[in-house]
């Protein structure tokens, strides 16, 4: 959480020098060796930790029972299904001993950090520095709920050198490529970063960051 909160910090620093309505120096003031924010400013960037560690909350909470539900056949089985999600979510919030819950994130927010990093260090999209952090990412943790495909998807890209990041995703299931939703999941970086671009933070969005691992298939580039 620390290192996502991190990530977060320096993901607003990029925002604002990229700002086309004012830059850092006019947004923060110093005084007395602190960093003072305008009030419009500080709502801005409290919405922008908001939308981002709250993706990462959503994560951790939700993972329990990503599976869960494919088992789900009856109403009966539904309604013990939706009593368990609120026991659970609402115990997490009573203020629980310490260490009682350890939440675990998935491969989304992982790969939603990596993505987060690669605008950082590029500031911007590059396709061949995500592709590379992506498969990082999955290499350095791989236990986080990866699907088996896109597992493959990792170990070509990495093998290829990175020349062609879409070739590896748009092989899988016999050339049809991925239907899942992987893309949809790690993409708030990208609307936050080309907020004032919404054609861009589509096209960066919900096209080029989905298709790099499992978004190839026409149409499901949406998801």
């Amino acid at each position: 959480f620390e290192k996502f909160s991190f990530s977060v910090g320096c993901f607003i620093v990029v925002l604002l020098r990229q700002s086309s309505v004012t830059g850092p120096e006019k947004v923060f003031s110093r005084s007395q060796r602190s960093l003072k924010m305008k009030p419009a400013f500080s709502a801005c960037l409290n919405r922008i930790r908001g939308c981002l560690l709250g993706a990462l909350a959503g994560d951790c909470l939700g993972q329990p029972f990503e599976r869960y539900l494919k088992q789900v056949r009856t109403m009966q089985e539904y309604e013990k299904y939706m009593e368990s999600v609120t026991k659970f979510v609402t115990s997490c919030f009573k203020g629980t001993n310490e260490g009682e819950y350890v939440l675990r994130y998935t491969d989304d927010t992982a790969l939603a950090q990596a993505l987060l990093r690669s605008l950082i260090e590029c500031n911007g999209f590059n396709e061949k520095n995500m592709a590379k952090g992506f498969a990082d990412t999955f290499f350095k943790d791989t236990n986080r709920g990866y699907g088996s495909a896109v597992c493959q998807v990792f170990s070509k890209i990495r093998s290829g050198d990175y020349d062609n990041v879409y070739q590896p995703a748009k092989e899988q299931f016999q050339g049809t490529g991925s239907h899942g939703n992987g893309g949809a999941m790690r993409v708030a970086p990208v609307a936050l970063f080309y907020g004032n671009d919404p054609a861009t933070a589509f096209k960066r969005g919900a096209v080029q960051n989905g298709r790099i691992l499992d978004h190839i298939s026409p149409g499901f580039g949406l998801l």
